[in-house]
């Protein structure tokens, strides 16, 4: 039988060029673009989505829990952070893999990830995770389900390339990129990022990083608990680093690290 494409379709420029490749290698009819949505994103970064998936001209597929990733953490009794993600695991893998055993467990199927060489290593990492996520790394050659990244494969393109495959689909550069962020994900939000991507939040959407900041200090309340988003190291020992301490240092005109923007790769998964 023919071979069915399911591009993990973040709504962010990687997943985007990725699905583009796969299009014109495969056409659309046998390409899905599947969406899991976190309620959490930026409106431009859902439009921009929207009008990406309309341009690649194949079914689409929105997913959701339901939840953002808050909600998640205090239904679980946990804070997401660098390490553990469990935002990413309820309000994505897990939906994205239901939908595939669900839709697609007689079928031979590509699972398509927008990961950019440069990021190589977090491929492998999802290889092997979503083979043992989905229990089909033993069965996954039987069964024909193989996880591909279009981006760690030649032709490579550049990041100037990627932008100019979105402009010619006649996309604009997402809010987010313009800001600085490195990705487009949860509106600037990601728990999984570094001291950099809150101190850029902070410059560019007080009103955003001030709402976390608060939904981490209730968090706190509500557990008892000296839990954060960030850690730090000092002398050796960890400690954990709140926003309210990362914003007294910020308008203290503290040194922030200025490159610790951190990884988000919602589909690699727990380290």
């Amino acid at each position: 039988g023919y071979m069915k494409f399911i591009v993990n379709l973040s709504f962010g420029l990687g997943s985007f060029c990725a699905a583009r490749k796969i299009i014109d290698e495969a056409g659309t009819d046998n390409v899905v673009c599947v969406f899991a949505d976190t309620k959490y994103e930026d409106e431009d970064t859902y439009a921009w989505g929207r009008a990406a998936a309309k341009s690649l001209g194949c079914e689409i597929v929105e997913l959701a829990d339901g939840r953002n990733p808050w909600q998640v953490f205090k239904d679980e009794r946990f804070i997401g952070n660098s390490r553990l993600d469990p935002c990413a695991k309820i309000l994505k893998r897990r939906l994205i893999d239901r939908y595939l055993t669900d839709m697609y467990a007689k079928d031979s199927v590509n699972i398509i990830f927008g990961i950019h060489i440069s990021e190589k290593d977090r491929f492998e990492r999802i290889d092997k995770k979503t083979g043992k996520r989905l229990g089909i790394k033993p069965r996954m050659e039987e069964k024909g389900w193989h996880v591909r990244a279009p981006l760690c494969e030649s032709p490579y393109l550049s990041l100037s390339d990627m932008e100019t495959m979105a402009t010619d689909a006649g996309l604009w550069k997402q809010k987010l990129y313009v800001l600085g962020f490195p990705h487009a994900n949860c509106g600037g939000r990601c728990v999984k990022q570094g001291q950099s991507g809150w101190a850029l939040l902070y410059k560019t959407m007080p009103e955003r990083f001030i709402e976390v900041r608060d939904n981490e200090e209730e968090m706190r309340r509500h557990l008892g608990k000296d839990v954060s988003m960030l850690t730090e190291t000092r002398k050796g020992k960890k400690y954990s680093l709140t926003l309210v301490e990362l914003q007294r240092r910020i308008d203290a005109k503290c040194e922030v690290p200025q490159f610790d923007f951190g990884g988000c790769a919602c589909f690699a998964g727990d380290e």
